[in-house]
């Protein structure tokens, strides 16, 4: 589980570092017009984001929610599958947990288990303290609700 994450970090960094001397042997290349430059930066980001949106549709579907999660806060998943109890590490994790439940319905062990070894009844707690929150606060229901719609975006066959 930890390999896969760090697959997609290595895959990542590497489509970044492609991405970037592409960009550079044009923007040095004396014969390449400013606007010609600029456009060809966009084209490069766009296939860039499309290649990275192809390989984390291709990871397991909670590793998929634990990684988008993770970088909707400002976190990273090793740190959500982690022991903190950090309040700024316990929030997206149980985030996580909750779109687990909501959108693959797997029980409260399996997500547990995918939640590095947690308990059923932490899973548990958690998605109960998220549904709270989610009625209680509408701002931060819909920011849950755009996390789901894009794991859902990009768990979909191409």
């Amino acid at each position: 589980m930890m390999e896969q994450g760090m697959m997609l970090k290595q895959q990542l960094a590497a489509a970044h570092i492609e991405r970037r001397r592409r960009f550079e042997a044009v923007a040095y290349d004396p014969e390449v017009r400013p606007v010609e430059r600029a456009f060809l930066k966009t084209v490069i980001d766009r296939l860039a984001k499309e290649a990275d949106r192809k390989r984390l549709a291709e990871l397991p579907e909670i590793v998929r929610i634990q990684v988008i999660v993770a970088r909707a806060f400002g976190a990273t998943r090793a740190e959500i599958i982690g022991r903190s109890r950090l309040k700024d590490i316990m929030l997206p994790r149980h985030v996580a947990i909750w779109l687990a439940h909501e959108i693959t319905g797997f029980s409260f062990p399996h997500i547990g288990r995918r939640f590095g070894g947690r308990d059923h009844t932490t899973a548990l707690h958690a998605v109960r303290k998220i549904s709270a929150m989610i009625e209680a606060d509408p701002l931060f229901a819909a920011h849950v609700e755009g996390l789901r719609a894009q794991i859902e975006k990009t768990g979909a066959p191409s």
